[in-house]
């Protein structure tokens, strides 16, 4: 079931036959790197959805196996990418809770958010309400795409841009 670069068409019948044949390769990808099967389970759900809303649209130069097996490899590293961030972040709360006896630090580190906060402001205003989503209350991606009923891409793109917009700032201002 190959496709060069065509307009790949998929009904309910076919899709059906899809899932049923490739879905255990996708799994077995995703076990074979993660070992959790309601992780893995999500992320087949996942393809298998993008793979039904897309189907309109969506051009594949190759073989559907290697598409789908390539489409579990990337959710693959966006789980790892994802959980090095959060560890990260695990760290550096660790690090300022061991400290945050210090008055002095919690006022210096409430005037860098404040300050985070104003610089933020010349941005749409749905762009600092996913930012804060994300940064002040932790929310996923997913968490924020759900509660805001907007694509986890959407909430990926007003992050992207709050902190590119930072990230210019402090290169200007430093």
């Amino acid at each position: 079931m190959s496709m060069l670069q065509e307009t790949l068409y998929i009904s309910e019948d076919n899709f059906e036959t899809i899932f049923r044949l490739y879905a255990p390769k996708v799994y077995a990808v995703g076990m074979y790197h993660l070992q959790n099967r309601e992780l893995v389970r999500d992320m087949v759900q996942d393809i298998f959805k993008s793979l039904w809303e897309r189907r309109e649209s969506l051009q594949i130069a190759g073989s559907l196996e290697h598409y789908l097996t390539r489409s579990a490899k990337l959710k693959v590293l966006e789980h790892f990418r994802r959980e090095a961030i959060h560890r990260k972040n695990l760290q550096a709360n660790y690090v300022f809770s061991e400290e945050d006896s210090s008055t002095v630090r919690k006022i210096y580190f409430n005037d860098l958010l404040n300050n985070t906060w104003k610089e933020l402001r010349p941005l749409p205003a749905k762009t600092q309400q996913i930012f804060r989503h994300s940064r002040e209350k932790g929310l996923s991606n997913k968490e924020i795409a759900c509660n805001m009923q907007i694509s986890e891409k959407t909430v990926e793109y007003h992050i992207s841009r709050a902190l590119d917009f930072l990230r210019k700032r402090s290169l200007c201002n430093g």
